[in-house]
């Protein structure tokens, strides 16, 4: 049972939605990380194979 004296839980990220350039930081890391982890998977797949 939910005690009736606590707040509801929220979350706040307005810091984050506020400030465009934190934003863009996030999506240029997460889009890099996105890269390097599809380079790596495609070389380990393409080294795979031509062993074959």
């Amino acid at each position: 049972m939910i005690p009736l004296n606590q707040p509801p839980v929220t979350t706040e990220n307005r810091i984050i939605r506020g400030d465009p350039a934190a934003r863009r930081f996030g999506l240029v890391l997460f889009g890099t990380l996105a890269l390097i982890t599809i380079g790596a998977g495609l070389g380990i797949g393409l080294g795979n194979l031509a062993h074959y």
